[in-house]
């Protein structure tokens, strides 16, 4: 599977905004070359959003993109299944129709710079036993992800998990225990700067100093979009209590991503990310502060 645009200058820099990352080496060319690189690259951790599909194509075949493009929706139109998404559709048929991306590992072959057209083969992993979930019951599904060049040579791997989950009853949702209130309310949120730059040789077990993140709806709707995602998840608040939630929620791209830019800060420019390994226990919700 083909990306839908090439590695471009124009989407890098709606990532970096949109998640508050300041690596030069991302928008400045002079700055990239001062690292060894021969220009500016492309996030490692953006990987993922080169291959997520138009909003017009995910209307396609999702079904949690409500209201969009009706006339997609015509009677006897087919939906794909084919390779590895046939899963997609076998799980739908049983009601598991809603989608909760709960850990994502990537490795990082080598960096991207614009001009780069990334492809990528997916193919499924694993698939678990019926799972009973605060989310709803549910299978976990986890897919591989290798990424190529126009070249052909390798950019990156992800193992993505996620869980495919039925619409919970009302009765399930009452019976969920009560959120405790957004850490967002105290003092302790206003957003802080990572930890000051790496000094010396990095010891096994160091730690960076924390970085407050606080989730407003702006954020939430603004990485969605910078990380390439139209699930209505994302955005769409009706939508989201539909299923049972209380609110729109940042997506996992977001949140690697934000990890790859605490790293990068504190390492500084000239860092190279090999990998990152995330899971994801509860969703990010506005007046949260990550």
């Amino acid at each position: 599977m083909p990306a839908p645009y090439a590695v471009n200058e124009a989407m890098i820099g709606m990532w970096t905004d949109a998640l508050l990352d300041d690596n030069p080496v991302y928008v400045d060319e002079a700055a990239a070359r001062a690292t060894g690189r021969p220009g500016v690259i492309a996030p490692p951790a953006m990987v993922q959003a080169w291959i997520m599909p138009k909003l017009s194509r995910l209307a396609l075949g999702a079904t949690d993109v409500p209201g969009f493009a009706p006339w997609y929706d015509k009677p006897g139109a087919r939906r794909s299944s084919e390779g590895p998404h046939e899963v997609f559709a076998i799980l739908a048929e049983r009601g598991y129709v809603n989608s909760l991306a709960v850990q994502s590992r990537q490795t990082y072959h080598r960096e991207m710079q614009p001009g780069d057209h990334v492809h990528c083969v997916s193919r499924v992993d694993s698939v678990s036993p019926l799972k009973r979930t605060a989310m709803g019951a549910g299978h976990f599904v986890t897919m591989r992800l290798d990424y190529r060049d126009q070249h052909s040579r390798e950019v990156a791997t992800q193992l993505w998990t996620f869980l495919r989950f039925r619409t919970p009853t009302d009765a399930e949702v009452k019976a969920r225990p009560a959120r405790a209130p957004g850490a967002a309310a105290t003092a302790e949120a206003e957003a802080k700067p990572a930890g000051a730059p790496l000094s010396g040789a990095p010891q096994l077990g160091q730690v960076t100093e924390p970085t407050v993140i606080p989730i407003t709806p702006s954020f939430v709707i603004a990485t969605a979009l910078a990380t390439h995602d139209f699930y209505a998840i994302h955005h769409d608040v009706d939508w989201a209590r539909s299923i049972g939630q209380p609110d729109i929620f940042t997506n996992i791209l977001t949140t690697t991503g934000l990890v790859a830019g605490v790293m990068t800060k504190w390492g500084g420019p000239g860092v190279r990310l090999r990998s990152t390994d995330l899971r994801l226990f509860t969703p990010n919700y506005p007046g949260d502060a990550l």
